[in-house]
C-alpha cells in the first residue's frame, strides 16, 4: 500500500503511477482526474459596471466611487467559477442572461453607498470587491466663452469653456467632434475644455454635448454668425 499527495490544476489532470518490485518488474497505471471549479474558492478577476443603456459598461476600480445616472445600474463579475453565486452586501442575487446583477435595491439618490461583491461556491467565498456606487441625476454645469461676434467664411476659431460636475466628465463634443478636456478625461470635479473649429460655410448653430461619468447629458446650441 502507498499514499501520495498530488496537486491538481482546475480541469482535467493526468496522473501516472509506476511501481517496481525487487526484480525490477515494472507496473504502470494512468489516472484521469477532473478537478471541478467548485473544489476551490472562486476568485474575482474583474468587475464591469454600467446602466441599462450601456451594452459594455466600464471596468471598475476597487474601493472607488462609481457614478451612475439611473437606479437600473448593473455590475458584471468576471470570476474563476462562472457558476458561483453572487453576493451583494452579504445577500445572494440572481444574474440576468448577460451575467449582470442589478444594484437597484441598494442605490440612494445623491448618496455614496457601500457595495461589497463576493463570489461563493461549495469551497467557500472569494475575497470581496468593494466599490461605492452613487446615483447621480444632475447634469453637468457648463459656461462657454463668448464666440466671435462675426466670422469670415471658413475662418478657424476656438470653442472654449469651463465645466463643473461632482463625478467628472466622460466627454465634451461639438457637432460630434470630441473636445480636449482638462484634467485628462475629466477626472476631477471641475475643469476646462477646448476644440478648434476649422471654420463654417455660413451662419448656423453648433451643437455642444457634455456628458458626465454617470451618463447625464447636457446639450446646448451655440449660434455662429458668418458675414
Amino acid at each position: 500500500m502507498f499514499r501520495a499527495q498530488v496537486p491538481l490544476a482546475p480541469g482535467a489532470n493526468t496522473i501516472s503511477v509506476e511501481a517496481y518490485d525487487a526484480a525490477e518488474q515494472r507496473a504502470a497505471l494512468t489516472l484521469q482526474v477532473e478537478r471541478l471549479a467548485a473544489s476551490v474558492r472562486p476568485v474575482i478577476q474583474a468587475v464591469v459596471g454600467g446602466c441599462d443603456r450601456d451594452e459594455d459598461g466600464d471596468a471598475l476600480a476597487p474601493n472607488r466611487e462609481w457614478f451612475v445616472s439611473r437606479a437600473s445600474a448593473w455590475v458584471r463579475i468576471d470570476g474563476s467559477d462562472p457558476d458561483a453565486t453572487v453576493l451583494v452586501n452579504g445577500s445572494p442575487v440572481a444574474r440576468d442572461d448577460a451575467g449582470r446583477v442589478l444594484l437597484t435595491p441598494i442605490l440612494i439618490d445623491g448618496q455614496r453607498v457601500p457595495c461589497e461583491l463576493v463570489l461563493e461556491n461549495l469551497a467557500g467565498r472569494s475575497a470581496p470587491f468593494r466599490c461605492f456606487p452613487m446615483l447621480d441625476t444632475e447634469k453637468p454645469q457648463v459656461e462657454v466663452e463668448p464666440l466671435p461676434a462675426a466670422l469670415a467664411k471658413g475662418q478657424p476659431f476656438d470653442v472654449r469653456g469651463t465645466w463643473v460636475d461632482e463625478g467628472g466628465l466622460r466627454l465634451v463634443s461639438i457637432d460630434g467632434e470630441p473636445a480636449q478636456i482638462t484634467p485628462g478625461r475629466g477626472a476631477a470635479r471641475r475643469g476646462e475644455f477646448v476644440l478648434r473649429i476649422a471654420g463654417v460655410d455660413g451662419s448656423r448653430s453648433l451643437q455642444l454635448v457634455v456628458e458626465d461619468r454617470a451618463g447625464n447629458r447636457l446639450q446646448l446650441d451655440l449660434p455662429v454668425v458668418v458675414q
